[in-house]
């Protein structure tokens, strides 16, 4: 592989050069193997250091812990995101240290370390405040929100908001995207309160907000606004029990899914989440059904450690009349059992199909395993036999002989041969 040398410099050829690379080997990781990928990023973090592109050799780190964060192997992000800071401060390539912070502190809140993800975001806020880069310091702000609403510290994120208010009145394409996710915050904060009127407030302002920036960023960012807007509007609306404005945006959300999905695998998946729960209070079964095991599939392709199924389960519980934690697992909406409360508790709680088609293949596996080993002992047998066949001939034939011998002797009354 050459690097083209008729561009400006060295290191936007190198940069353009790795970015292609890059999109090649995430195409090995999405359609071939993960281990196959691995290996090939470990030969482009080499060639990085050969030549001395640390900016590329750090961005390779981040993408690395955002494919283990995705599939759900948080701890192996860690070591990616740790080791891109690690590189970003040696060689000065200090531009992405506070996103890189912020995504440490994503690892830690989905491992349920809310105190550390909160330590490792105020990190980077300081190193953004000191990069003067407003946009991350409203990231970081809203990032350390989601850490308290994930610890149930709703109040605790709407006092950070309401502290830093000036940060988010900032007129720039940039912290407005940090307003945008600033009121979605206020919003969930809000609407776990049982504030639900305040929180529907917030959304119809976040509304206004992404419809200012529509002609301002691409539409990969403008349609991931637009689901994370309609889900909320969805939730809301089920606890203001506003059934027409509920079949308004949960229309809105499938028609979003039809259009998106293939684009936006993610979000999909949690909108896919979302439509469940809407679709089982309809009592629409078969729907519910088909968007569980379809997230049920991607999951089968992308998790794969038993932890993260664990962590994952909670996502296709629902809660039933009585709050009790229940799963929907027939193919015709039919029926519906009663999960254990504590969903990530044993290893008795993998999802049926997957644990099913485990136990499928074990025994499978066993039942091979055993025939061979008949097939093995057959064959032993058979060459025993053969042996020991060989062997008996021999002391037959002396028998046979000396019995004819005898016989002989007898019938010519010659005894005294017999003795000897």
């Amino acid at each position: 592989m050459t690097v083209n040398k008729n561009t400006k410099s060295k290191k936007e050829n190198f940069k353009a050069w790795c970015d292609l690379e890059i999109k090649r080997i995430l195409h090995i990781w999405s359609e071939e193997s993960e281990d196959k990928a691995v290996q090939e990023f470990k030969i482009l973090k080499e060639v990085c250091h050969q030549q001395k592109q640390m900016e590329s050799l750090a961005g390779i780190h981040r993408i690395l812990g955002m494919q283990h964060y995705y599939r759900g192997n948080y701890i192996k992000a860690l070591g990616e995101y740790n080791t891109g800071l690690d590189v970003g401060f040696e060689y000065k390539v200090l531009d992405k240290i506070p996103t890189q912070y912020y995504a440490i502190g994503a690892c830690y809140r989905a491992l349920g370390l809310y105190d550390k993800g909160t330590e490792s975001v105020q990190k980077g806020i300081r190193m953004a405040r000191q990069l003067n880069k407003s946009a991350d310091i409203v990231q970081g702000l809203t990032q350390i929100g989601n850490l308290y609403n994930a610890n149930k510290l709703f109040k605790n994120s709407i006092e950070l908001l309401d502290n830093n208010k000036e940060l988010l009145e900032l007129d720039t394409v940039q912290v407005s995207i940090g307003n945008f996710n600033a009121l979605i915050l206020y919003a969930t904060s809000y609407k776990a309160l049982g504030k639900y009127v305040t929180a529907m407030d917030y959304l119809v302002q976040a509304d206004h907000v992404l419809e200012k920036l529509k002609e301002h960023v691409n539409n990969a960012n403008y349609q991931e606004g637009y689901a994370i807007l309609q889900g909320e509007y969805l939730a809301v609306s089920a606890y203001q029990q506003d059934s027409d404005r509920e079949k308004k945006h949960a229309g809105m959300l499938m028609n979003w899914l039809e259009q998106n999905e293939g684009m936006f695998e993610r979000r999909s998946y949690y909108i896919r989440i979302t439509l469940s729960r809407y679709l089982y209070q309809q009592k629409e079964y078969r729907q519910t059904v088909n968007y569980l095991e379809k997230n049920l599939e991607v999951d089968a392709m992308t998790f794969f450690d038993h932890d993260t199924y664990l962590y994952l389960m909670k996502c296709y519980t629902i809660l039933d009349e009585e709050n009790k934690l229940i799963r929907l697992i027939d193919q015709q909406g039919g029926f519906i059992e009663e999960c254990h409360d504590n969903i990530r508790a044993s290893e008795s709680h993998k999802y049926n199909y997957l644990k099913e088609n485990h136990e499928t293949k074990v025994e499978l596996e066993l039942q091979k395993k055993l025939l061979n080993n008949v097939n093995e002992m057959n064959a032993s047998l058979q060459r025993f036999a053969n042996i020991a066949s060989h062997d008996l001939r021999e002391p037959l034939r002396t028998i046979g002989s000396f019995s004819q011998l005898a016989k002989k002797a007898l019938e010519k009354e010659q005894y005294d041969k017999l003795e000897s």
